[in-house]
């Protein structure tokens, strides 16, 4: 009686590991579609100046202006610049 009870225990085991597997590779199927779509759009606009250049804003309506010149910098000189003024102002 045990054994019965310990093969059904087992192919149901089985069963249900498979079912969990089956519909995490059937969740991550959109997600690679998306991750590779991304990338493939993207990686043409990765290059050296997108990491150390400041970006030029578009100019859609002369009348509203940036906050500051430093709301469009580059985020790296940003981050250093603001951490050392706040490093001096303490």
């Amino acid at each position: 009686m045990s054994s019965s009870r310990d093969l059904r225990r087992r192919i149901t085991s089985s069963i249900m590991t498979s079912l969990c597997v089956l519909s995490v590779l059937i969740a991550l199927v959109p997600v690679v579609l998306i991750f590779f779509f991304v990338v493939q759009q993207g990686i043409g606009s990765l290059d050296w100046n997108f990491f150390t250049k400041t970006p030029v804003p578009p100019v859609t309506n002369p009348v509203v202006r940036p906050m500051s010149g430093e709301s469009h910098g580059c985020a790296f000189a940003g981050t250093a610049s603001w951490r050392a003024r706040s490093v001096k102002a303490a």
